[in-house]
């Protein structure tokens, strides 16, 4: 089996989200979750392994930081908008993957995901350090998009939807 298809998974996929998803709404003070485009760019910037690296490094997670740490690490935002493309198959796999398993939900009032404040399924601790890796920089871009608006992140990532 390639290293690739190892590595890149869509059940760690599914667990980036759902990390992801956690802390955004934790930093929302539980008053929203995710919009569904803020989702896109995050497995191909969590499973590429020197923004996964560089998202690792950032031990103080500010509002700051996040711009600070785009300005250090350029190749971040280096062909994420082609890499969302050529990784949309798999972030949708990964995300039907996570509504599965209840690990997020959708509100279709809001039009928001939301984590599962009490989900009944119990997550096996990762032991491979790469793993642990993707979903604390799953964790950090969490707490980073919830603090700026859709607008700001577009512009600082050079995305569009």
């Amino acid at each position: 089996m390639r290293e690739f298809s190892i590595i890149q998974n869509h059940a760690l996929g599914a667990l980036a989200i759902q990390s992801f998803a956690k802390e955004y709404y934790k930093q929302n003070k539980g008053q929203s979750g995710v919009i569904f485009p803020l989702i896109m760019p995050l497995l191909p910037i969590v499973f590429n392994e020197r923004a996964c690296g560089s998202l690792n490094e950032v031990k103080r997670i500010t509002q700051t930081r996040f711009l600070t740490t785009l300005s250090d690490y350029r190749d971040i935002p280096a062909g994420l908008q082609s890499r969302m493309v050529d990784m949309a198959d798999q972030t949708f796999k990964s995300l039907n993957l996570a509504f599965s398993l209840n690990l997020i939900i959708y509100q279709a009032e809001k039009g928001e995901i939301m984590p599962v404040r009490y989900s009944k399924k119990k997550i096996p601790a990762l032991q491979y350090k790469d793993n642990q890796e993707i979903l604390y920089a799953s964790k950090v871009l969490g707490n980073w998009f919830a603090q700026y608006s859709i607008e700001e992140i577009c512009i600082s990532l050079n995305i569009v939807f």
